[in-house]
């Protein structure tokens, strides 16, 4: 038979276990307090936002005194303003490359006419080629040319440019 002995600790040794001990458990209870204020904490806030935010739509204003509302409105005027900043900008950097793509667009256009103007010219000729080699009279007519006629815009300033403008204000119409 196997006899177990305890063995004591020595005084001094049983005071630092205890003491370790007991400075656990205060570590845990402090944590935890630390972590049920925090989450009562993050409650409140989120409560302060959702609160804010319904206000900011319009809603539960009844309880707001005037100053309130003043504060609230210029908020609301201020947020409106860089909601419209940030709008136009986004706009006009739109604007901006709908030219540039319009500007490559022209400018492809110009060359895809003059491709075709050369093809007319070829046409034109291999046609006279085939009239002298035929053995036909006179020069080309009207009913032997196949009509191609393209009139091209090479003048930059007929570019259609776009830009953003503020709407006019309106008189009142009674």
């Amino acid at each position: 038979m196997v006899s177990h002995q305890t063995v004591e600790a020595p005084p001094n040794e049983r005071l630092f276990y205890l003491t370790l001990i007991s400075n656990l458990l205060k570590f845990h209870s402090m944590d935890w307090q630390f972590w049920q204020r925090e989450a009562a904490s993050l409650r409140q806030q989120l409560q302060d936002l959702h609160k804010s935010n319904r206000r900011l739509i319009g809603e539960e204003l009844s309880d707001l005194t005037v100053k309130d509302l003043q504060g609230l409105e210029k908020r609301v005027e201020m947020s409106l303003c860089s909601i419209r900043k940030t709008k136009e900008k986004i706009l006009r950097d739109e604007i901006a490359e709908l030219n540039r793509k319009g500007y490559l667009v022209h400018n492809e256009n110009i060359e895809l006419h003059k491709k075709a103007n050369l093809v007319y010219q070829e046409n034109i000729e291999l046609n006279n080629k085939v009239r002298e080699a035929s053995g036909s009279s006179g020069g080309t007519t009207k009913a032997s040319i196949i009509p191609f006629v393209f009139t091209v815009a090479e003048d930059e300033e007929e570019l259609v440019h776009l830009q953003l403008c503020h709407p006019q204000p309106q008189g009142d119409r009674t």
